[in-house]
């Protein structure tokens, strides 16, 4: 098969890339969101608030957040009572301690790099260049 062949017949396959690109990114967004968390800092990477005894809060909120592919979406979770510190008002009586981005938080850095790789990799791995 030529060259042309294969990229004709990866042009296809285009319409799958958002699917492949959420698998590769989950996982990758699974680390990082985990990390920020066991660090104790928000998505942005501003730390959170200590507790009153000065003492850091949640040390073992990590295993409470997950990121799952489900076709071209990918969901960042927060489970357990570690929701409610994600979802508190700032100005409640549950100190409000980020772990995910929330509907219109715009994305940190390192999350966009991570979606622009997964889909690179995506359309690569479609278009047999990987």
């Amino acid at each position: 098969m030529s060259e042309l062949d294969n990229f004709i017949g990866g042009m296809g396959r285009l319409g799958n890339v958002a699917d492949l690109a959420a698998k590769i990114a989950a996982p990758k967004l699974d680390a990082l969101v985990k990390a920020q968390v066991a660090a104790g800092v928000d998505p942005s990477g501003k730390p959170w608030r200590l507790k009153k005894d000065g003492d850091r809060a949640l040390v073992n909120a990590a295993r409470a957040v997950r990121a799952e592919a489900d076709g071209e979406y990918i969901y960042l979770v927060v489970e357990g009572p570690e929701y409610w510190h994600q979802v508190a008002k700032a100005d409640g009586s549950l100190p409000q301690r980020k772990m995910i981005p929330e509907d219109g938080d715009e994305l940190s850095e390192e999350m966009m790099k991570i979606l622009d790789e997964s889909v690179d990799e995506a359309l690569a791995r479609l278009l047999g260049a990987a």
